[in-house]
């Protein structure tokens, strides 16, 4: 289980609108396909364990990504209002090639365990539901179950849309053609390194293929069974 499977364009067939992504040619999509070549009976995806490890020495990429998707609702004094967003960890908006048009970005200091402090604004929510107003930038907002009120820390520039994700598609508000309302950093836990429910998206290299760097994900996933292998016949027979 988990083999990866062919890499898709982002634009080429996944998204009806092409979104604002620098050379959105070089982003691929990276999902999980049975070994043996049979339908899954449900979505996977990636532990972050494996995608953690193909971050530290990529030839073929630029840079990797992963993320998920996430459903919440907005607090305000007048009600609240559904919202749908993205986890996305550390170097996300780097490998997608976005930049804010107020505020600033995910920094470090954003990402790390325990409540979520810091959000980013999806351009098209700012308007609808903030009028546009740049006050907003430093100022808290209340989630449903949160409990940290997180800050506003800037806004997306427009037209960003979700990437997929098979494990939130059966979710009532799904929809991959929609604008994202909101981002929130998101990091590993630890103990949950082995489980595998996140997205993983790449930016290839200047030059290089999908097959090229499909060709040295799998390289790098038979390495590491390998590895497991050795290690594992390495503790039964101790020398």
């Amino acid at each position: 289980m988990g083999a990866t499977s062919a890499v898709f364009s982002l634009i080429q067939g996944v998204l009806l609108t092409p979104p604002p992504y620098r050379k959105p040619e070089q982003l691929v999509l990276i999902p999980t396909v049975r070994t043996d070549g049979q339908k899954m009976d449900s979505p996977r995806g990636w532990a972050a364990q494996q995608w953690m490890e193909w971050q530290k020495e990529p030839k073929s990429f630029e840079g990797i990504a992963a993320y998920d998707w996430t459903f919440n609702f907005l607090i305000r004094n007048d009600g609240s209002q559904s919202m749908q967003g993205m986890d996305v960890t550390k170097n996300y908006f780097q490998v997608m090639g976005l930049r804010p048009v107020a505020g600033r970005s995910f920094e470090d200091s954003d990402f790390a365990q325990g409540p979520v402090k810091s959000i980013l604004l999806g351009y098209e929510f700012w308007q609808r539901t903030f009028g546009g107003d740049k006050q907003i930038i430093g100022k808290t907002v209340r989630i449903s179950r949160w409990q940290v009120t997180p800050t506003v820390i800037g806004v997306m520039e427009s037209g960003v849309r979700f990437l997929p994700s098979p494990g939130a598609a059966k979710e009532r508000n799904y929809d991959v053609n929609a604008t994202v309302d909101f981002w929130v950093p998101a990091i590993p836990e630890p103990k949950y390194l082995k489980e595998p429910y996140w997205n993983v998206v790449a930016r290839l290299r200047d030059g290089v293929i999908p097959q090229q760097g499909q060709q040295e994900l799998a390289v790098l996933r038979r390495e590491r069974r390998t590895q497991r292998r050795s290690l594992k016949g390495s503790r039964r027979n101790p020398s």
